[in-house]
């Protein structure tokens, strides 16, 4: 148990996919929330999208607004989540996801925290 195999699991994101992802979603937002309320003016702003969607969108503006805002707020905050997160054993600091990119392997922290002069039992 004190053998460390080093087998971390890596997490590979990209900081400009994940800001271009967010951005459309944002954009898709502001287009939804300006058909909204711009009404029947919307068909000749956007005519290059649909008219059965605007129609779609004109005539439930409340609920495809109100679905926009807070369904496109989780999608952006899911996809630009980090996962960041630490794993400090006596305010010591033995994972950093930020740092390493990785999430940590269970033998790596079983090893880590026994360096440290606990030992792990099962209940």
């Amino acid at each position: 148990m004190g053998k460390n195999t080093q087998s971390h699991f890596k997490i590979r994101s990209s900081k400009s996919n994940i800001q271009l992802n967010s951005s459309l979603v944002w954009i898709v937002q502001m287009v939804i929330c300006a058909i909204c309320f711009m009404g029947e003016n919307a068909r000749q702003v956007f005519y290059f999208l649909p008219q059965h969607y605007i129609s779609y969108i004109i005539e439930r503006k409340w609920q495809v607004g109100l679905m926009a805002f807070f369904i496109g707020t989780q999608i952006s905050n899911f996809i630009s989540s980090t996962g960041a997160f630490e794993i400090f054993v006596d305010n010591k600091q033995i994972w950093s996801r930020l740092s390493t990119n990785n999430v940590p392997s269970f033998e790596y922290l079983v090893d880590r925290i026994s360096k440290l002069g606990y030992s792990l039992t099962k209940y």
